[in-house]
């Protein structure tokens, strides 16, 4: 589904596979990764079409970066690279175990690993760097000067070099964060079980504010003023980042798995419901 970020109001919905994942947005496109169907659709805005494209075993995260859309088949052990030119897989990584996070970002894309406890940065040359967190991997964030990886395991945000792959702050945060987002305003966590979200000041590596949310929530994203929490119990909240308190909310049909935000426009995925579910 599409909300207008200006009036926070749900305008459009599609449906897209059986059990959308991921979302990403590059290229003039919205791309949803459907864990059923092994697939990734394509969403074109401006021409409202879709394109549908073959992946891997159980695609569970997308990143979009070096003009390339990136996809980790956590079924099959590897990260597909798609061509926005062609709509086709043109090459695999097959360098972790079981990838279930991702960013792209500083000439590299960056994968995490819950069962190796690791994220591995993988360079176009091919060279890597295996970063050992000591902790399983949820969601990974590159903005605000770093590479930021938190770990639901140890309520934990990882704030990575992204020269060196060298870890250097490690930042309590709250209980099971599931996503984090960065950017100008900062660094965002969302803290699944207390149902809050924790602003970071990168300056400073603390926590410099606690905003309760809805419980349940799953997914954030930033747009150019705000940032977006989605919840599993199907609400999706709008949280000024300066203000940094609630400033709309829109209630969804469906919990909802994950977001993306493209210009004026913030894009929901939810959860199948009973035998047809919305997604976007």
């Amino acid at each position: 589904g599409r909300i207008d970020n200006a009036d926070a109001n749900l305008v459009a919905q599609y449906l897209v596979g059986r059990e959308p994942r991921a979302l990403a947005a590059g290229a003039g496109s919205i791309w949803i990764a459907d864990a059923k169907d092994g697939t990734v659709s394509r969403l074109e805005p401006s021409r409202d079409r879709f394109v549908t494209i073959p992946v891997g075993s159980d695609p569970v995260a997308l990143a979009f970066g070096d003009r390339a859309l990136w996809v980790a088949e956590r079924g099959d052990g590897t990260v597909a690279q798609i061509s926005p030119a062609s709509n086709k897989v043109i090459q695999r990584i097959e360098t972790v175990n079981a990838p279930s996070a991702l960013a792209a970002g500083y000439g590299a894309v960056w994968i995490g690993s819950a069962v190796d406890r690791t994220v591995t940065r993988e360079r176009a040359d091919g060279s890597d760097v295996v970063i050992h967190l000591g902790a399983s991997p949820s969601a990974i964030a590159i903005g605000a000067g770093a590479v930021w990886i938190t770990s639901e395991e140890t309520g934990t945000l990882f704030r990575v070099e992204p020269r060196t792959g060298t870890v250097v702050r490690a930042i309590r945060v709250g209980n099971r964060p599931v996503a984090v987002a960065a950017g100008e305003s900062g660094v965002w966590v969302v803290n699944r079980q207390d149902a809050t979200v924790s602003r970071i000041n990168p300056a400073t590596n603390s926590v410099s504010d606690t905003i309760p949310i809805a419980r349940d929530p799953a997914a954030i994203t930033l747009s150019a003023s705000d940032v977006w929490v989605a919840t599993a119990t199907g609400e999706v909240s709008r949280i000024g980042s300066r203000a940094r308190r609630i400033s709309a909310t829109v209630e969804l049909g469906n919990p909802a798995t994950a977001l993306a935000a493209d210009g004026e426009s913030v894009w929901l995925a939810t959860r199948p419901a009973a035998a047809r579910h919305r997604g976007g």
